[in-house]
């Protein structure tokens, strides 16, 4: 993806769909926790970090191993000298 930079308003970050996922560890998290966070598992095992920031209030409505579908883009999380992909939240529903 870091191959189509730079972004910006004429070229906004790709935005990808996943339906049929699997949602771990869903919490609130931030100062005023408005932020969601989760584990996203795809049919294959695959897991990701997600997060939408300044989401309503989700983690009373997202449970524990509950299918879901997601848009998001891809970030890049770097800390302590490791980099992580993961994925930027834009919207969610429970699948089906």
């Amino acid at each position: 993806v870091e191959c189509f930079a730079p972004f910006g308003e004429g070229n906004p970050h790709p935005i990808f769909l996943m339906r049929d996922v699997y949602v771990t560890n869903p919490k609130m998290v931030g100062k005023n926790f408005n932020h969601f966070r989760c584990y996203i598992t795809d049919k294959d095992g695959n897991k990701k970090k997600a997060i939408g920031f300044n989401f309503p209030v989700l983690a009373n409505k997202i449970k524990e191993g509950e299918k879901i579908d997601i848009v998001f883009s891809l970030d890049v999380d770097e800390w302590n000298g490791n980099r992580e992909l993961n994925l930027k939240l834009i919207d969610i529903k429970k699948h089906g």
